[in-house]
């Protein structure tokens, strides 16, 4: 203010903030996260703060004779960043056991990680537990849909959810032919509609790339989802979807749950 910049400097450092915020998010989403995967973003994220600190440490030493400090202060983010890339490790099991939701780890004795990618929008884990043939797919952690493989054991409670989303809109709608289905999920509802055979068209619609992948070690519980030649997967934001396209549906489905 002393030296006249006034309230545009200001305007120009906030500017400048969140033009830097949209790009890192932009950045982020649709770079690191797809090839470097959550630790290597958290990672990337952490060197390039090292290193901005560091130049700014050698721009404010300039002045002085001795850069000790500023090469000491170089060696240890160096040293930190090393670390981190070396001994820092996520364990998948842990991080899908929606601590947050139930306040227990899976024990990882029974219990198998068959899946586990970091997508652009979620984290998705399919896990298998021995002890009672319990198979779950995970978005961040927590269960969106379970079955049970095997069929001398008792049903998973999504089962039944899953089934009746899939049958109630038919009974309802005998003569519907095309149908939209919200959410991926296990696949086990798109697979369910697919077993009726006066149905033209069921369209997916899932946000989330890698839980389509995931869902695939649902096979061959869901495989109808996959190979029938009805069947379409769309990647995209169910909201913007049918905003930017005219085709109608005789009914769409929907079983949303909240991701953590």
């Amino acid at each position: 203010m002393k030296r006249g910049h006034g309230e545009a400097s200001i305007g120009a450092v906030y500017a400048a903030n969140t033009v830097g915020a949209i790009a890192g998010v932009f950045c982020a989403v649709h770079v690191g996260l797809p090839l470097l995967g959550l630790k290597g973003v958290l990672t990337l994220g952490g060197a390039l703060d090292i290193a901005l600190g560091v130049v700014l440490l050698w721009m404010a030493a300039a002045a002085f004779t001795s850069t000790r400090v500023p090469r000491a202060f170089t060696a240890a983010g160096a040293v930190a960043i090393g670390v981190a890339l070396l001994f820092g490790q996520l364990d998948t099991l842990k991080m899908a056991s929606s601590v947050y939701r139930g306040g227990t780890l899976l024990p990882p004795g029974p219990n198998r990680v068959l899946f586990h990618r970091d997508g652009k929008t979620a984290t998705v884990s399919v896990v298998h537990s021995d002890e009672d043939a319990r198979r779950s797919i995970h978005t961040n952690g927590k269960s969106d849909a379970a079955i049970t493989t095997d069929p001398r054991q008792r049903p998973s409670g999504d089962e039944p959810t899953m089934a009746l989303l899939a049958a109630v809109p038919m009974a309802l709608h005998p003569d519907a032919r095309r149908i939209a289905c919200i959410g991926f999920g296990s696949g086990i509802t798109t697979h369910l509609l697919l077993t009726n055979p006066r149905l033209d068209r069921v369209d997916t619609i899932e946000i989330e790339r890698e839980m389509v992948r995931g869902a695939e070690e649902f096979r061959p519980w869901n495989e109808l989802a996959y190979s029938d030649p009805r069947s379409r997967i769309v990647i995209d934001d169910a909201k913007t979807f049918f905003a930017t396209q005219p085709q109608k549906y005789d009914a769409i489905l929907s079983e949303h749950r909240t991701r953590g």
